[in-house]
C-alpha cells in the first residue's frame, strides 16, 4: 500500500512539530540552567570550612545570608530546601554531573523525536543525530583526555564548554541555519 502525502501536509506537520519543539526546548533549557545554578551555589556554600560540622539551623542561616547577598531575578531563583541544605559537598559533586547529563539526554530525546519531523523535506534522519552527538562527545572526550595527560585545567574547561553545546537544541539551530542558507541560494 502506498500512501501519498502532499507537500502542504508535510509542511503542516513540520510546523506543528516546530510549535511543540521550541517551547519544550525553552522550558527544559531554563530548568537545566536553573539546576546548574543551584548546584554551583550549593557547591560554593558547602566548600566552607567545617560545613558538615554545623547544625541544620546554622546551615540554614548561612544559606539565607548567602542568598540575601545575591541579586534575585526570574532566571536566578535558588532553592532553599532543608534537603538541599543537609546535603554534603560530595553529594553536590554528584549533582554537578547528574544535571548536565540529564539535560543532554533530554535534548537528545527532543531532537531525536522532533528533528526528523521538522526537517522531513531535507532528508534528515535519526542517524545524523547519532553522528552529531557522537562527534561532539568525541571532542569532549579528547579534551578530557588531554586534560588528564597535561593536567591543564583549560582543557577541562574547554571540554565542559563543548559539552554545553549538547545541553541545548544545537543541532536544530545548525539545521535551521543550513535550511535558511539553502533557501537563499
Amino acid at each position: 500500500m502506498v500512501v501519498v502525502v502532499s507537500k502542504n501536509e508535510c509542511e503542516a506537520k513540520a510546523m506543528k512539530s516546530l510549535f511543540l519543539f521550541i517551547p519544550m526546548c525553552i522550558v527544559f533549557g531554563f530548568l537545566n540552567e536553573w539546576g546548574k545554578l543551584n548546584v554551583n551555589f550549593y557547591l560554593r556554600i558547602t566548600a566552607e570550612d567545617h560545613w558538615n560540622d554545623y547544625s541544620l539551623d546554622q546551615k540554614k542561616l548561612i544559606v539565607s545570608e548567602e542568598m540575601a547577598k545575591l541579586k534575585t531575578a526570574y532566571y536566578f531563583q535558588l532553592v532553599e530546601k532543608e534537603s538541599f541544605i543537609s546535603m554534603t559537598r560530595s553529594d553536590w559533586m554528584y549533582w554537578k554531573w547528574i544535571v548536565p547529563i540529564t539535560g543532554t539526554i533530554i535534548f537528545f530525546i527532543l531532537e531525536w523525536f522532533f528533528l526528523p519531523l521538522i526537517f522531513s523535506g531535507n532528508g534528515i534522519s535519526r542517524v545524523y543525530i547519532i553522528y552529531y552527538y557522537s562527534f561532539v562527545f568525541f571532542l569532549v572526550g579528547m579534551m578530557f583526555m588531554l586534560f588528564k595527560v597535561t593536567d591543564h585545567h583549560s582543557c577541562l574547561t574547554l571540554a565542559r564548554r563543548i559539552w554545553l553545546i549538547l545541553q541545548s537544541p544545537s543541532l536544530f539551530v545548525l539545521l535551521w541555519c543550513y535550511q535558511l542558507i539553502k533557501r537563499n541560494e
